[in-house]
């Protein structure tokens, strides 16, 4: 079938099926991410059946009920838990996958402003299992797949543009008190370059402050967890990132979700929701809890 005649027939579909939407919100600003469930589920959703039995069912929904987050452009998806880990492009079989090129086996499709995908795409996407009941109306999520997992404690790569602090280079009390100068600076899932956009999410807030001292640092924060040299909770030091697990959703939970800069005494800075830029305690908590490796890069 042609991409022409799928996209027309989904259309006809949709305009056939009449149920609800069920959005989830949060009434109030929370300190770290909302912690989810090993699997993911929704309800009364609009999901479209093909007469081969090819399900297509809203991106937006499917990511969500994971814990995700879903940043929309004209023609490009980003998705993930505080910064992007996945993305597609509308009408094009190519997709990135936690930082691996995938080719989809159908192209996500754009139907009434709302991007949908085949369940057999948005597997082969987030690397886990689907299933669609269509007796109850509910779609299941599998635990996600991390392939190539980050060896954090024993992979070291360096990082371009360090200055050594042993050849005069840079304090990180310099670092930790550029970084306070964005503090209540406003966070955006994906978001651009601060030059652009004045919002960050979490591991563009790390890029842009290590940037000013010389250090160069990939976009994403699990790339981020590639760099420097790993270094233990005990000898952890001013200066240094710190990255967190995304709680429950990876089956090896070996995968980096979320960055921050260590600011002494027990404290990260970093962003995450409201208010933005923040300081947040890591010795109990959320935080604590989902502490998963530190690298130095200084």
């Amino acid at each position: 079938m042609s991409k022409k005649s799928r996209t027309h027939r989904l259309r006809n579909l949709l305009m056939l099926t009449c149920i609800c939407l069920v959005f989830a919100s949060c009434s109030k600003p929370m300190d770290h991410p909302k912690t989810y469930n090993a699997s993911g589920s929704f309800h009364d959703q609009v999901v479209l059946t093909e007469k081969d039995g090819t399900v297509w069912v809203p991106v937006k929904q499917a990511v969500q009920s994971l814990g995700f987050q879903l940043h929309e452009t004209r023609n490009r998806t980003l998705i993930g838990y505080t910064d992007p880990m996945y993305e597609v492009q509308t009408d094009n079989l190519e997709a990135t996958s936690l930082g691996s090129p995938v080719t989809l086996s159908q192209a996500p499709v754009r139907l009434k402003g709302r991007l949908y995908m085949s369940t057999n795409a948005l597997s082969e996407l987030l690397q886990t299992k689907m299933y669609w009941n269509k007796n109850q109306r509910k779609m299941i999520i599998g635990n996600l797949q991390d392939k190539g997992p980050i060896n954090s404690h024993i992979k070291t790569q360096s990082v371009h543009g360090i200055r050594p602090l042993s050849n005069g280079g840079t304090n990180p009390e310099a670092v930790v008190n550029y970084a306070r100068n964005y503090l209540g600076t406003p966070y955006d899932f994906g978001a651009q370059p601060y030059a652009q956009s004045k919002k960050f999410d979490c591991s563009s807030f790390t890029q842009h402050v290590f940037i000013n001292f010389g250090v160069s640092l990939p976009r994403l924060a699990r790339d981020q967890g590639n760099m420097g040299t790993p270094v233990t909770k005990s000898n952890m030091a001013t200066g240094d990132l710190v990255f967190f697990r995304v709680p429950g959703r990876f089956n090896d939970a070996s995968i980096p979700g979320h960055v921050g800069i260590y600011m002494g005494n027990g404290k990260i800075i970093h962003t995450w929701g409201d208010p933005g830029v923040q300081i947040s305690n890591i010795t109990s908590g959320h935080w604590a809890e989902n502490l998963l490796f530190i690298r130095r890069v200084l």
